[in-house]
């Protein structure tokens, strides 16, 4: 069950999470960002923001130390430390190992395809990201049992 007081982490602070960070303001959820820059998209949106590197392996561990729940929203973090929050018991979604197979074939498709290729393979993980966040945001929302506010219309503007 939900926890009310449980608090979503997200490693990366770009406009992916700017976008998640405008659907989780407006249910009352505490989300912490740890980007690299403090002027990343999320860092004024987010209930708590850290700056720090997503590839290095204490940074990884100590944010996942202060959340319930731990999310991605750029491939390039350090799935090491994943694993090792994942298997004390932190809740790693998409899991570690998912993000391994993911960090896996955006290394390959760089080595071996074109520019042009390579572009795709990009556009088609942000893609893939953008609607593996919308879901877990979803899954947060149906297992709080928490009612929108019936007057709230998403603007565009404030997402982008």
């Amino acid at each position: 069950m939900f926890k009310e007081n449980r608090i979503i982490g997200i490693l990366g602070g770009g406009q992916l999470g700017k976008m998640v960070l405008d659907v989780a303001n407006k249910w009352g959820l505490k989300v912490y960002v740890l980007d690299s820059s403090e002027k990343c998209p999320s860092s004024k949106l987010c209930s708590r923001f850290f700056q720090g590197d997503l590839m290095d392996f204490d940074t990884v561990i100590n944010f996942g130390k202060m959340v319930d729940i731990l999310t991605i929203e750029i491939e390039n973090v350090n799935v090491e430390a994943l694993k090792f929050r994942d298997s004390n018991g932190l809740e790693v979604l998409p899991q570690s190992k998912v993000i391994e197979i993911i960090q896996s074939n955006t290394n390959e498709s760089n080595d071996e395809d074109t520019e042009e290729e390579q572009e795709s393979v990009g556009s088609n993980f942000v893609i893939i990201l953008f609607f593996g966040l919308l879901a877990f945001v979803s899954f947060i929302l149906r297992k709080k049992k928490h009612k929108p506010n019936p007057n709230f219309t998403p603007q565009l503007s404030s997402l982008i």
